[in-house]
């Protein structure tokens, strides 16, 4: 384990980066159990301080302090031993939980951030995808009684963060995604910042503010999302032979998505703001 600065430094480059785009984890949850781990390391579970290393590994590519070399090494350790633990847990249905798929999405994501053998990052991304079905991700939290708000948006926000990390596997390897639109029918994240989760009744969408918020950039992945997809069946299957038209429609489409997502002017920001701190 790095000391409490670099630590801080490694979960804060990951929060600004990553998280923002792939909603994996409960930030205010998250950091309370932060500050637990470092009051005490052994009061902590070890899907938290998995969570916690992966986090730290996704972050390690952004960070600049001199001893980044070393800093590096250590988080291609890291995502070894986050490799390990989802192959030797004493069973598979004890990763059956929200935090074991969070484990292996922030796990994915450090594969593909070290370039540690795509291919098989691919392989475990259908395991993944496969664990959030037979979870029930793909059937929106309404479905389940007395369910906690917080526990409904987790859902939502993974699963649609499991869609994107398939779909961008699926391209990187030339082959078809292995869902389509019509495989679930869990509905977007709602537009809320992580604190007002709680307070949030749980309905997904009933809060439709268009203000900027920790979820405006999957929501507007969730827009274009079926036509992405459509895109990557098209262009990697085998006998596919779309007309010009289709994919002009397409096109189209695309295009028209981009360019509301750089119309917000907040997202212009981020894209303008270094990304790198180091303290």
């Amino acid at each position: 384990m790095p000391t409490r600065d670099i630590a801080d430094a490694l979960v804060d480059a990951y929060f600004r980066t990553g998280e923002s785009i792939y909603r994996i984890l409960h930030v205010p949850s998250f950091k309370e159990e932060y500050k637990q781990y470092w009051a005490n390391p052994a009061s902590v579970d070890i899907s938290f301080l998995l969570k916690m290393l992966l986090a730290m590994s996704n972050g390690a590519i952004f960070y600049r302090g001199p001893d980044a070399a070393h800093i590096i090494a250590q988080a291609k350790k890291w995502v070894f031993a986050g490799q390990h633990w989802l192959s030797q847990a004493p069973s598979e249905k004890s990763r059956l939980t929200l935090s074991g798929l969070q484990v292996h999405c922030l796990l994915i994501l450090a594969r593909q951030a070290h370039g540690m053998v795509g291919d098989l990052a691919w392989i475990s991304m259908g395991s993944l995808l496969r664990a959030a079905q037979m979870m029930g991700l793909d059937r929106d939290s309404s479905y389940i009684p007395n369910v906690r708000p917080l526990h409904a948006e987790l859902r939502r926000r993974l699963w649609f963060t499991i869609l994107e990390l398939n779909l961008h596997l699926s391209l990187d390897m030339g082959k078809r995604a292995e869902i389509r639109t019509d495989d679930w029918d869990t509905l977007p994240s709602s537009n809320l910042n992580d604190e007002d989760v709680e307070n949030h009744s749980g309905l997904a969408g009933d809060f439709s503010s268009e203000a900027y918020t920790q979820c405006t950039i999957q929501r507007l992945l969730h827009e274009s999302l079926g036509m992405r997809l459509e895109a990557c069946q098209i262009m990697n299957g085998i006998r596919s032979e779309p007309s010009y038209d289709v994919v002009l429609s397409l096109a189209s489409q695309l295009t028209k998505a981009a360019k509301k997502a750089n119309a917000i002017p907040e997202l212009t920001q981020l894209q303008a703001r270094p990304i790198i701190s180091y303290r």
